[in-house]
């Protein structure tokens, strides 16, 4: 067709040409060229004309060449850079596509590495590439939009990793070296009854640790004094050894050794008593991110990235989480109570929203599955604190055979008594717990057996039990020396409660009864019911046993501050009390806290009617004191009673507050009076020798301890103002946040003949290593400079020794000099 001027237009297809950007640049490359070399003599529209004929003719020429490209991609997709999408999501970047084969895509190996699956495709070599193949695959499918270059994925979850993730997973850690130390924490008490005797007592917990393990040695004395006049008077002293134990933990299996005093812990066919021996056992609390009990755990898969959230009651629960498309198992769900259900809701990248429900049953009374716990001893008994009497062994399990069922069993064996045990606890159906157990005794004066079997039952408003169990009166465990006519029989209980709603509070009743051998029975049963009205509690109470029923009504309201108040009245028999009392808040850390109490009552033979109490607290750096006084109609009674510890830990010494688990020893090193915190809480100050003590880490897990900026003074300098401190079970760790107090100064260096030492000498400190350069006019700035300096400053060969004295004063950085320097050979 004609166009502008008489110049011929060819119509040239709008279909893409590969390197179509540079055919166009180039195209008006050379039309600039030829106006610019022919057009100077043409006139201008003459040329114009004429450049229009050639670039129609190039136009021509690339359409055609551009359709015949685009006919032979439409039969045969071409190779190259494709974007791809999994599952409908773009990845980063773009991947290397062989087309060659069209159905028989291959992609660059390194470009399908990158998209993260765990599944492993063999490679294989084209042209020195390494390909991966596309096709075949089980849980994929391809889609290939050749027209838009991309690529898209259908990846089925197991393409990818699993996720393992434990929502109740505590900061646990490796414990720091165990320095070896010593602590003593002691409890001194006295009191005076009513002008008729007066008592002192102590006890005291010597501790010697390191990284051995802990011996403990327990002591008690007591000293009474008594001027009765129908008594005479009288004193006695007793001096009491409570017991010796070498313990050492094994964090990594979570076992305990113990050498010593203990008391032996109870199982199925096996009794609590106290001995003196060795015993191996489990000590899962070791690890605080350990749990025994059976949690609920969520077993899927997501084909994208996602976000869980968790819900109880409709109420969200704890922070989301996010996992990585693939399968994953997540353990330690939020609960709330014995049983129920939480629900997880499960939002991918493209918002898609799903909501699983997952049913769980939370009780001690079941392992976990695979658990085993277990205990031997080989010991003494220990039937008085200064004796020991039979040889014994011990030994006792329990092991999580699946989530429902878990096993017990127990032997005791000795010279007199043996006895065996076995028991087992299951879910009998719905939320009910049940558990059966059987015992085998023998001993001289023969065999013995007893069965015993429970039942509980709890939800989130209700719980109700019982439990019975029946023994010959041949059955004897170890250490019993009770009368065969006066062991137990049978022994029941029965407990319900209930929750009526907020507007009618909540109810429990419970029976117990225990019965023996020569047929006596002791019985006893109570009845409750408690109600919240506004910030109050108001319950009413009554217990009944033989003969006797006790009624009581209690008020108590929490007041401002955290401090106390309540009132009770007590109705049992003839006679009626009534009591109240009001207490501050009980101490945490430092601080007084007191309370007041006024007792009175009716009853008959009773000469106090009226009693009044006060009490007080007060916890500080050097322990803790308390006092508390009693009036009455037999007159004015005392307890005065402080607590503390001293100790050394690496060669410091230290006293504070009595220490029961882990504690540091912070060094704030050359400065004092230095806040101390733990996790961003006060915690402690440094004293005038920079030591702090304190005494509220958590054993085996990360307690991070820091001293601010802002609280150092500018002349010292910190190395760290954040350090972990990883404490064991028993023992303390020593903190050193090395803060070193700077002594900067401006050292003046002039040679004999009065010019300053050149440019570009160096100095060094001999005492701290410290190096610095010297300035114009000879000056060098050291950063922290003795009282009294060895310096050395040398210069291209040539060396000076000079002893420089830096005195104390106010000045932050004094001027010091000048200091004469002499040369000489450097050797």
């Amino acid at each position: 067709m004609r166009g502008v001027n008489g110049a011929l237009c060819f119509p040239v297809t709008s279909r893409r040409c590969p390197g179509g950007s540079w055919c166009s640049r180039q195209t008006v490359r050379r039309w600039s060229s030829f106006r610019m070399l022919t057009c100077g003599r043409m006139r201008f529209s003459a040329c114009l004309s004429a450049v229009r004929h050639l670039l129609a003719l190039i136009c021509l020429a690339i359409g055609g060449l551009c359709s015949l490209s685009t006919a032979a991609n439409a039969g045969h997709p071409s190779s190259g850079f494709y974007e791809v999408l999994v599952n409908g999501v773009a990845q980063a970047g773009f991947a290397l596509l062989v087309l060659d084969d069209p159905l028989h895509p291959a992609m660059a190996n390194k470009d399908f590495l990158a998209l993260g699956f765990a599944k492993h495709v063999p490679p294989f070599v084209q042209k020195g590439v390494a390909l991966v193949p596309l096709d075949g695959h089980e849980g994929m499918a391809v889609a290939i939009d050749t027209q838009h270059l991309r690529v898209s994925l259908n990846v089925a979850p197991d393409w990818y990793a699993p996720t393992r993730l434990n929502l109740k997973a505590m900061q646990a850690g490796q414990p720091l070296p165990a320095p070896v130390g010593a602590l003593l924490n002691y409890t001194l008490q006295a009191s005076h009854g009513g002008g008729a005797a007066s008592a002192q007592g102590s006890t005291q917990m010597l501790s010697w640790f390191g990284p051995a393990g802990l011996l403990e040695l327990t002591t008690a004395l007591r000293s009474v004094d008594s001027s009765q006049a129908a008594l005479g008077p009288s004193a006695e002293k007793k001096f009491i050894r409570l017991g010796t134990t070498f313990l050492r933990d094994d964090p990594e299996h979570l076992t305990t050794w113990s050498v010593g005093d203990a008391v032996l812990q109870a199982g199925t066919g096996v009794p609590s008593v106290r001995y003196g021996g060795i015993t191996w056992q489990s000590n899962f609390g070791l690890n605080p991110a350990f749990s025994t009990l059976e949690t609920p755990t969520l077993f899927d898969s997501a084909r994208l990235p996602s976000t869980l959230e968790f819900f109880l009651n409709d109420r969200r629960v704890g922070a989301p989480v996010t996992v990585a498309p693939g399968p994953f198992e997540i353990t330690g769900l939020p609960t709330v109570g014995v049983n129920g259900m939480v629900n997880v809701l499960i939002r991918d990248a493209l918002n898609n929203e799903r909501l699983i429900a997952v049913p769980y049953l939370h009780t001690a009374s079941l392992y976990r599955q695979g658990l085993h716990g277990f205990s031997y001893t080989a010991a003494w008994l220990r039937p008085e604190l200064d004796r020991y009497a039979t040889p014994f062994l011990a030994s006792s399990h329990r092991w999580g055979i699946t989530r429902q069922w878990t096993l017990d069993a127990g032997a005791a064996l000795s010279a007199r008594q043996s006895s065996a045990g076995a028991g087992a606890t299951t879910v009998l159906f719905g939320d009910v717990i049940g558990n059966l157990n059987l015992a085998l005794s023998h001993a001289p004066s023969g065999a013995g057996q007893r069965l015993g079997a429970s039942a509980q039952w709890q939800d989130s408003r209700a719980s109700m039990g019982a439990s019975y169990s029946r023994a010959s009166s041949g059955f004897e465990l170890l250490g019993d020396t009770t009368q065969a006519a006066n062991r137990p029989r049978d022994e029941l209980r029965l407990f319900a409660a209930r929750a009526l709603g907020r507007s009618l509070g909540s109810v429990s009743v419970s029976l117990g009864s225990l019965s023996d051998w020569s047929g006596h029975t002791r019985a006893i049963s109570s009845i409750g019911w408690s109600k919240s009205v506004g910030s109050a509690n108001v319950s009413l109470g009554a217990v009944h046993t033989a003969g006797n029923t006790l009624l009581q009504f209690m008020v108590s309201l929490p007041l401002e501050r955290r401090a106390f108040w309540s009132a009770s009245v007590q109705k049992q028999g003839q006679g009626l009390s009534a009591r109240t009392d009001y207490a501050t808040a009980p101490l945490t850390g430092k601080g007084l806290a007191w309370r007041l109490g006024l007792a009175a009552s009716d009853a008959a033979g009773t000469p106090e009617r009226t009693r009044v109490s006060a009490g007080m607290d007060m916890r500080s750096d050097l322990g803790e004191q308390g006092l508390d006084v009693v009036s009455s109609a037999n007159g004015a009674s005392w307890r005065a009673r402080t607590a503390g510890s001293v100790g050394l830990l690496a060669g410091h010494g230290f006293y504070g507050p009595p220490i029961h688990g882990g504690f540091a020893l912070v060094s704030t090193g050359d400065a004092p009076d230095i806040p101390v915190y733990r996790w961003n809480l006060p915690v402690a100050v440094s004293d005038s020798r920079g030591m702090a003590l304190v005494t509220t880490l958590s054993p085996y897990q990360k307690n991070l301890l820091a001293i601010k900026p802002e609280d150092v003074p500018l002349q010292y300098r910190v190395a760290s103002h954040e350090i972990t401190a990883i404490p064991r079970g028993r023992g303390g760790v020593l903190v050193d946040f090395s803060v070193v107090r700077e002594r900067p100064a401006l050292v003046v260096l002039v040679l004999p003949d009065g010019r300053p030492v050149p440019v570009g000498a160096s100095v060094h400190v001999q005492s701290s290593g410290e190096t610095a350069p010297v300035g114009l006019r000879g000056e060098v700035y050291l950063q922290n400079l003795p009282a009294q300096a060895e310096l050395t400053v040398r210069l291209q060969g040539k060396s000076c020794p000079m002893s420089v004295t830096h005195p104390v004063g106010h000045d932050p950085q004094p001027r010091l000099g000048p200091w004469l320097c002499v040369w000489s050979e450097t050797p």
